[in-house]
């Protein structure tokens, strides 16, 4: 066999740049979650997702109430996962990142 025959298992994938860049994400995202599986989860109050999300304890429970924030009501009280919020946290992150990168000449905040 020479060195230019192509092997049966030799093969190319073209793809095009903003193909490329959402096929980054998606994996970039499948590893993120993957890495915390092994995040232990905790169930929070509402003052504890307070100080996990450095904002008030009264937004907190606005957010949950209006079905923006991931939380379970439970009695008279709002319980919150640890992990859950951290999700909604970079969820809420790209987003904003997104929405920065569509505006000419503004930057994202780091």
């Amino acid at each position: 066999m020479s060195g230019n025959t192509p092997r049966s298992d030799d093969f190319t994938i073209t793809i095009e740049a903003p193909e490329f860049a959402k096929l980054a994400n998606m994996l970039a995202a499948v590893i993120e979650r993957l890495n915390r599986l092994d995040e232990p989860d905790e169930v929070l109050n509402v003052h504890q997702a307070s100080k996990l999300l450095q904002i008030g304890v009264n937004e907190v429970r606005g957010l949950a109430r209006a079905g923006r924030l991931p939380a379970a009501k439970l009695g008279k009280g709002w319980r919150f996962s640890r992990r859950d919020l951290l999700e909604w946290m970079r969820k809420q992150a790209r987003a904003s990142t997104a929405q920065a990168s569509e505006r000419p000449g503004m930057e994202p905040r780091a």
